[in-house]
């Protein structure tokens, strides 16, 4: 907030020249620019002029607006596969910045030599050969500096009839 003695007059405007006028969007004090409710369009720079008698001095300022991430495609509930088949899991997300993710099996981060993430961001989970052990809640976290949210499957990992015999001698 700049300071003068006398009290300077405050204009407010975007880089190109364009000044803001009080409006229900944009109020002023002391100063002080307010945006009611901003979008992603009010992402601008933005000058501050103060004016007095003495003389003007400006300042810009860059608004960065972000958004928390929204999952664009949730997981199924429940995801069955076959022992040894491939899957790829699809977590897409938008958001401003665009989200990190990380995924997990239960509370555990992924860690599986058959596992791997792939694309912007982690955004697709990659299974090579599924494993028996690998059935259980997997979960995709998103999240930026705005925020965070999830989605998450159940996978069942099907097995094909095993027959043991047992030989008992007598």
């Amino acid at each position: 907030s700049p300071s003068a003695d006398p009290t300077p007059v405050y204009t407010w405007s975007f880089t190109n020249g364009t000044t803001l006028s009080p409006s229900s969007r944009y109020t002023f004090s002391s100063g002080t620019l307010t945006i009611a409710s901003p979008t992603v369009s009010d992402e601008s720079m933005y000058t501050c002029t103060a004016t007095n008698y003495l003389g003007t001095s400006s300042a810009d300022v860059f608004l960065e607006i972000q958004v928390p991430p929204v999952i664009t495609n949730q997981l199924p509930q429940t995801t069955l596969v076959h022992l040894g088949s491939n899957l790829t899991l699809w977590c897409n997300a938008s958001g401003k910045p665009a989200p990190n993710r990380r995924w997990r099996l239960g509370s555990q981060l992924v860690n599986y030599p058959n596992v791997r993430t792939e694309g912007p961001n982690s955004e697709r989970l990659v299974f090579s050969k599924v494993l028996a052990n690998q059935s259980g809640s997997w979960s995709c976290e998103v999240f930026n500096p705005a925020g965070g949210t999830g989605t998450a499957t159940r996978i069942v990992v099907q097995t094909p009839p095993v027959i043991a015999l047992i030989v008992v001698l007598v």
